[in-house]
């Protein structure tokens, strides 16, 4: 086990010699639980989930975007009202009063 770890698990021997053998098993069970569970690129499971996680990208883009546009139209409308609530401001200040006329008589 040791000399599998060495060579597929990449431990050095420094790191296996402080170790009992219990600690030395769970480690070798975890290399063969990856060597077990290994998956070939051109496999149709893999195939599947990088159809899956293109499609999680691409919604993922979708609601990025979705959520940029509100915050787009979110600043605009409050654009808006600040220009009319300044252009309702400067109606009121150029608003024309009719000065009396026995002032200029």
């Amino acid at each position: 086990m040791s000399t599998y770890l060495k060579n597929m698990g990449g431990y050095k021997y420094n790191q296996l010699k402080s170790k009992s053998y219990d600690e030395i098993q769970k480690l070798f069970d975890n290399e063969m639980k990856r060597v077990n569970t290994f998956i070939p690129m051109d496999s149709e499971v893999m195939k599947i989930k990088e159809g899956i996680e293109e499609c999680s990208k691409r919604i993922e883009d979708e609601l990025e975007s979705n959520k940029q546009r509100m915050e787009d139209d979110k600043e605009i409308n409050e654009h808006e009202e600040a220009e009319d609530d300044d252009e309702a401001e400067t109606k009121k200040h150029m608003e024309v009063v009719p000065d009396d006329e026995e002032k200029f008589n």
